[in-house]
């Protein structure tokens, strides 16, 4: 993930993975408490994750791709 974060944002050489890591699953468990394992969760994370310029081009490119992949893990 920091790696593609890094191609995307080649100028912000300060974030760490850690960093990343921590600003997406706390997203992701902020979203998770408020709406539960549900579609709308995974989109308002993807969302937060786009207005904070993380990943945005990927998550924008394959939004799709990506709830899909998210529904599925919060199924098993």
């Amino acid at each position: 993930m920091i790696q593609l974060y890094r191609t995307l944002h080649p100028e912000n050489t300060e974030t760490t993975k850690n960093e990343l890591k921590d600003i997406t699953i706390k997203n992701v468990l902020v979203q998770i408490k408020l709406y539960g394992r549900t579609r709308e969760a995974i989109i308002n994370t993807i969302n937060i994750c786009k207005d904070r310029d993380i990943l945005k081009e990927y998550l924008s490119s394959r939004e799709k791709e990506v709830v899909d992949m998210m529904m599925t893990l919060f199924d098993e």
